[in-house]
């Protein structure tokens, strides 16, 4: 790459429609121009109005594949992560279940949003998981999915050193979704970044040079999770934002993304 030759970055917000400070963050950022793209999670009883609020916005709008949010109860079918990857892993996961929920999830999606996702990637980095992948690979074809330039999979497969937490996720399936995907001419990122510990206290800015600093390829991908503040009654409501755990750290990566330093970071690493 020339010194000043100018990259195509996606920057993904999950979790779209898990919450209005989510959705109000999401769609502020989209506005701006600051993110790329958004995931929703469509099994939340806001999706159907929230969606519309994407509609005009200069952004791409995938599937969040959820089987672990508290949305996942109300309709039969809910893992938490551990026991899902375990059961996943052993290969004790029922493929034909898994279609069901995956149908679902699609018809939900293309129902509410008029078309189909522009791409799918999965809440909490599931749709990669063994069974798991073959299930949605499978509803992908039968739906001739994955043909348009503008479709993709999210592949979490970082392609240097990221960390351990990064590195345990790409272990989970990354590696084998992203085979899977190539031979069925679906376009996937080429790398992936925005993995850390959700630490309130973290320094944003230090994490995002070094992520900027290692992607490769001509589609890398950094996922980022965002919230506009609340008021702190509201963190102790029964409402959708009190499941949250990592609401605190959202609120800070949509300020981060907000500031003057992280445009003049995506500058001066030639990033659009």
């Amino acid at each position: 790459m020339s010194k000043n030759e100018i990259r195509k970055l996606c920057i993904n917000a999950d979790d779209f429609a898990q919450s209005k400070v989510i959705d109000d963050a999401i769609v502020d950022l989209a506005k701006h121009g600051i993110i790329t793209s958004t995931s929703a999670l469509v099994l939340s009883p806001r999706w159907a109005a929230s969606a519309q609020r994407l509609k005009d916005l200069p952004i791409q709008v995938g599937l969040h594949l959820d089987l672990t949010s508290h949305f996942t109860l109300a309709f039969g079918f809910h893992y938490s992560l551990p026991r899902l990857i375990f059961l996943a892993c052993i290969r004790a996961l029922s493929k034909q279940d898994l279609k069901k929920i995956i149908e679902l999830q699609w018809l939900k999606f293309t129902e509410i949003y008029r078309c189909a996702p522009d791409f799918i990637d999965g809440h909490q980095h599931i749709h990669q998981l063994p069974v798991v992948r073959d299930a949605l690979l499978s509803v992908i074809a039968e739906n001739k999915w994955g043909g348009e330039p503008n479709q993709w999979l999210r592949v979490c497969r970082a392609q240097h050193w990221q960390g351990v937490k990064a590195m345990v996720i790409s272990s989970l399936g990354a590696k084998s979704l992203q085979l899977k995907a190539s031979q069925m001419n679906i376009a996937t990122n080429t790398d992936f970044a925005g993995v850390y510990n959700f630490d309130e206290k973290c320094n944003l800015e230090n994490n995002w040079r070094r992520w900027l600093s290692s992607l490769s390829g001509n589609k890398p991908l950094v996922m980022c999770h965002v919230a506009v503040p609340s008021q702190s009654a509201d963190l102790e409501s029964g409402s959708a934002i009190a499941h949250d755990e990592i609401v605190r750290a959202r609120v800070n990566e949509y300020h981060w993304l907000k500031s003057n330093e992280f445009q003049s970071l995506l500058k001066a690493r030639h990033f659009l």
